[in-house]
């Protein structure tokens, strides 16, 4: 036998090409026998009788026979069978276009085909001889590498083959750290999938803040799926983080979260008003009012006060501002770091008046080269009268004018009633001469 045996077979001895005895063989045999009594010479016509042997035909093999009467007959058969092998491409990962599959016979190819979407990536070989010479033939499959992915052969030509294309795709994923106010001293970065912690990366000065997260796969090797890959920060006391992407970059933008307070003080020189109202400007803008009053002890504190700039991290520049105030002028010192003091100084306070150092002399009549000629004095048949000088209830001593604050206005008073006296005494001397 070359392949395996059937279950019996029938050997016929031919005399002449005339079938005249049969034998079956099978294994309890040990598929021999023999005819046995065989006359060598034709008893009719005394020819020598030649024997040979047929088997009768076994489907699924064929049949050969060698050897002689005198030696033996030895009858080969060698089994026939036909098989098929399927084979299935399956992928993990994104797919390629297509695939080529060699099919092997005893390791070498004996035929090819191609696979792809248009075959739903299956094919099956088939009509295939089973033996060669008796001999089992031993099928398998390899697969045209194909860049970018690994492959992985499973199952058997009985059964068929199946072909794991794996994609080995990789990507990377670069992080950089922007800051919002005063940095920190390091931050600690974490990489993710599915929520769980893959790999981490500490940004400082020494690498400029950047980083890449290299060589990760595409693909999940056991699903096939998209990995989705997330980062996140490890929490910085003080700071706010913000996660943004920038193409593939993705921005952790830290804003620095310091608060400062400014004190404001107010003092007033002169009568306080009832109350002020304070500015609170930033870069020049205002952002809060507060009112000082006596019940507040003329001091408030702005609180809570941002130290930087939410856009840009700049630090804020803060001062103050007083709503004006009529009839006050405003002085303001200090700096945002130390507290700011409002100074209102009364501008129309009154001002008490001077003792004049020196009393004001007598005023002296002026001395005139020509006497004043007498006037003439209309005669109306009515004698003018005796002019009497009024008499003040209480004359100030030595002339000194009262201190009324208005010194000039005073002196004009007292000359013009000295002029008032001397011209009357002299109409009176005249008068009287006559």
């Amino acid at each position: 036998w070359i392949g395996e045996p059937a279950d019996s077979v029938t050997i016929n001895l031919l005399a002449d090409g005339t079938k005249v005895q049969s034998v079956t063989l099978n294994a309890s045999n040990n598929w021999q026998a023999e005819f046995n009594n065989l006359p060598v010479y034709n008893q009719e016509t005394g020819a020598k009788i030649t024997y040979t042997i047929a088997e009768t035909a076994i489907p699924g093999y064929t049949s050969g026979i060698s050897g002689t009467a005198e030696t033996g007959f030895t009858v080969t058969n060698t089994i026939t069978g036909k098989v098929s092998v399927p084979v299935t491409k399956k992928w993990i990962g994104k797919e390629a276009a297509s695939v080529t599959i060699n099919l092997l016979a005893d390791g070498i190819t004996v035929q090819q085909v191609t696979l792809n979407a248009s075959n739903n990536w299956q094919h099956t070989f088939t009509d295939l001889e089973q033996y060669k010479d008796g001999k089992e033939i031993s099928y398998t499959i390899e697969e045209v590498a194909i860049s970018g992915y690994k492959s992985l052969i499973t199952g058997n030509q009985a059964d068929g083959f199946v072909v794991t294309n794996t994609n080995t795709e990789t990507t990377a994923i670069p992080v950089e750290k922007h800051w919002i106010g005063e940095p920190a001293d390091s931050v600690t970065i974490n990489l993710l999938v599915d929520g769980t912690k893959v790999q981490s990366v500490t940004l400082n000065t020494s690498n400029n803040w950047k980083s890449e997260f290299n060589n990760l796969p595409v693909y999940n090797q056991k699903t096939g799926d998209k990995i989705v890959y997330t980062i996140e920060e490890q929490n910085i006391d003080g700071y706010t983080s913000a996660i943004t992407k920038n193409g593939e970059t993705y921005i952790i933008m830290n804003t620095n979260t310091a608060k400062i307070s400014i004190p404001v003080e107010k003092q007033w020189i002169g009568k306080a008003t009832e109350s002020v109202t304070i500015n609170l400007l930033a870069d020049g803008i205002k952002v809060q009012s507060i009112n000082l009053t006596a019940d507040t002890n003329w001091q408030a504190t702005f609180d809570k006060l941002m130290k930087y700039d939410p856009t840009d991290g700049h630090e804020i520049t803060y001062a103050i501002e007083e709503v004006a105030i009529s009839g006050y002028i405003t002085t303001i010192t200090g700096s945002m770091m130390n507290g700011f003091i409002v100074e209102n100084k009364q501008n129309d306070i009154p001002v008490e008046p001077e003792n004049p150092g020196n009393p004001t002399p007598d005023p002296k009549v002026p001395e005139t080269g020509n006497p004043t000629p007498d006037p003439e004095v209309p005669e109306t048949g009515n004698p003018i009268p005796d002019l009497e000088v009024p008499k003040t209830g209480n004359p100030s001593p030595n002339n000194v004018l009262p201190q009324t604050g208005a010194k000039s206005y005073m002196i004009q008073i007292g000359m013009a009633v000295v002029f008032v006296l001397v011209g009357g005494s002299v109409i009176y001397q005249k008068k009287k001469s006559k």
